[in-house]
């Protein structure tokens, strides 16, 4: 028979175990039954019916006898031996206990051949391969980092959840895409060629890129790139881990601007400490070089006057150096007490265009001053000293600086605010110096020829902390050569009262109680910083009150239970364990409305509004000033007894 040669041809060459059968057709032509014609291994090796000849016997009979139960793809081999043609099945074998991938083939009508491939081996491999790849799935999906698997061209196989959620990209977009287009394209060249260098390097790799995500600012991010290698020992795929580092980056950054800030604040503040000593040296020797002259009893009267009016101006230029130092070293203290009264603006305005006016005439002819106020006469509460400083600094700077032309000085009423102004027509100052004007030691001269400008870089950072501690803010407007325009607000009113004002003003002069606190009052004072709580313990000395001391929040809600006497307590938003804000809120619940002044040295935005919501009636940053301190106590002691 044909199927005999050919299977003593072809099937005794095989490495897997095959049997030939003949199909068994009905009077439609229709297979019913089969007869095993051959097979090229022993029976006891088939997995069909194993330890028995089934050579020249029915499907059907070997059935009956084994009790093993039919075999699917037989009964669907029947189409494949009337028909021709091939099928696949997967077939496991209950008895021999293995997986078969089975391929039936018909090599003459009504002939069919069958291969069994034991692919046991390979099910087990591929369970384990399925195992391990969800195991790694499920570890880098839980990951916070961006984790990415890609081939050697840098297509990817793999994106976790993570790197789904940055880009904004659902995993089914993102897999088939290159690395590469998700890269700025800057950077592409030498992305791709360390990639391609991997097999070489064998190495691991950092890389780092900025990434415009849609409807976000601008993000960094940082990759750690690791090879993967097959059995082969040649590189397979490219493991890739990524993280966001731009607040790392931010960081960098802002240090390195802080560090440039710095610098260039040392490089104004040596320049302004030796203009410093050239200014106090200056008049130190025209005062000791005049008076040795005046010694002279052959000196004319008129030349006597001359110098002794020299020797005046040098001491009043001496002194008004050193008070701005003093200035200075108050504000930075914290020790630059502020004191409100009732000003008439337009009084005030006046008085100062007056006392300009022969100033500008004896020492700048060409140059004219001018006052624009409103018809209607304005009244605030402020600070009269500090607004004459104010406005003293900016009038001189303009003179200073103005050499023909004129100089404008007045104020307008913007809403809650009245907004004053000096211009001038002098030499401007330049955009890249402009922002730094109101820090202290600098001049925009610095760089030029001084000449006759002469300063200590002090005036206008003095003027900026008097507007600020008044409530307003100030700024410039200014090109070179086209002169400058400084503003400054101040509030329109004080929401202080007369009485109170006095009270404040009276208060911070004497760093005493005023006659309105219970002298009985006891502070707890809850700071876990024993140098802060000594601080304030040498504050309290003068004070007709007593202060006790708690160093934990735990600490605190024992003596406040334990002392009905305690009128106020004084909290510190950080402490260990039991925090400020956590104990206020206990505090709270215990339906007390004791005050509570909260304190910390963080001064961070939102910390006020957190303090607030806790339960605290007030709020002060450290450091703190022994005034503002007792100011801010009296006025909550008075607020809670009232």
């Amino acid at each position: 028979m044909a199927i005999d040669r050919f299977f003593e041809k072809h099937l005794q060459l095989s490495p897997h175990p095959c049997l030939c059968f003949k199909a068994i057709v009905d009077e439609a032509g229709k297979a019913v039954d089969f007869v095993f014609t051959g097979t090229n291994v022993d029976p006891g090796r088939l997995p069909l019916f194993p330890s028995t000849d089934i050579v020249d016997k029915r499907y059907s009979e070997l059935v009956n006898q084994s009790g093993n139960g039919q075999v699917e793809w037989i009964d669907e081999s029947g189409e494949v031996a009337v028909k021709g043609g091939q099928k696949h099945f997967e077939w496991y074998s209950v008895s021999a206990k293995k997986l078969y991938k089975v391929t039936v083939y018909s090599p003459e009508h009504l002939h069919v051949v069958a291969v069994l491939q034991d692919v046991t081996d390979l099910m087990d491999r591929n369970k384990a391969l399925e195992k391990e790849k969800n195991f790694f799935e499920s570890l880098a999906n839980s990951m916070e980092e961006m984790v990415c698997r890609l081939q050697r061209d840098t297509t990817l196989t793999f994106v976790n959840q993570a790197y789904c959620k940055t880009v904004g990209m659902s995993s089914g977009e993102l897999l088939g895409q290159k690395l590469l287009a998700l890269v700025p394209e800057s950077e592409h060249q030498y992305l791709a060629h360390k990639l391609q260098a991997l097999e070489v390097t064998r190495a691991p790799f950092a890389f780092d890129h900025k990434m415009m995500l849609e409807g976000e600012r601008e993000r960094w991010i940082e990759w750690s790139f690791t090879p993967v290698w097959n059995s082969r020992k040649k590189l397979a795929a490219i493991q890739g881990v990524a993280r966001d580092v731009t607040s790392q980056k931010l960081a960098e950054a802002e240090l390195i601007r802080a560090k440039e800030k710095a610098l260039e604040s040392d490089r104004f503040k040596s320049a302004s400490i030796a203009n410093m000593s050239h200014e106090i040296r200056t008049p130190m020797s025209g005062i000791l070089g005049f008076a040795e002259l005046l010694k002279d009893p052959s000196i004319e009267p008129e030349q006597q006057q001359k110098f002794i009016n020299i020797i005046e101006q040098s001491g009043h230029h001496m002194l008004n150096l050193i008070n701005s130092i003093i200035d200075i070293s108050k504000i930075e203290s914290g020790q630059m007490d502020v004191n409100f009264s009732k000003l008439d603006i337009n009084e005030e305005m006046v008085a100062m265009y007056e006392f300009f006016v022969p100033q500008f005439q004896l020492e700048k002819e060409d140059v004219k001053l001018e006052l624009q106020i409103p018809d209607e006469t304005r009244v605030i509460i402020s600070d009269r000293h500090k607004l004459k400083s104010i406005l003293t600094n900016l009038l001189n700077n303009a003179l200073k600086y103005t050499s023909e032309g004129k100089v404008e000085m007045g104020y307008r009423k913007k809403g809650r605010w009245l907004e004053f102004y000096v211009k001038d027509t002098g030499i401007g100052i330049k955009e890249e110096f402009a922002k730094h004007v109101f820090d202290r030691f600098f001049q925009a001269d610095t760089v030029a020829s001084r000449g006759d400008n002469e300063g200590s870089g002090l005036g206008l950072s003095i003027t900026k902390a008097f507007v600020e501690m008044l409530g307003g803010k100030i700024w410039v407007k200014s090109k070179p050569d086209k002169g400058s325009r400084f503003y400054f607000t101040l509030p329109d009113k004080q929401p202080v009262s007369k009485t109170l004002q006095k009270q404040q003003v009276a208060e911070k002069k004497s760093g005493k109680a005023p006659s309105r606190r219970p002298k009985e009052s006891v502070i707890l004072l809850v700071e876990d910083d024993r140098y802060s709580a000594e601080l304030f313990s040498v504050y309290a000395q003068d004070w007709p009150y007593k202060m006790v001391h708690a160093g934990t929040g735990q600490e605190a809600l024992e003596k406040f239970k334990n002392m009905p006497q305690i009128d106020l307590i004084l909290m510190d938003i950080k402490l260990p364990g039991i925090s400020g804000l956590e104990v206020t809120r206990e505090i709270r619940e215990m339906g007390s409305s004791i005050p509570i002044i909260a304190q910390s040295a963080h001064a961070i935005e939102g910390d006020k509004e957190k303090a607030f919501r806790a339960g605290c009636n007030d709020y002060i940053s450290k450091p703190v000033s022994k005034s503002a301190l007792l100011a801010c106590i009296d006025r909550n002691l008075r607020a809670h007894k009232n």
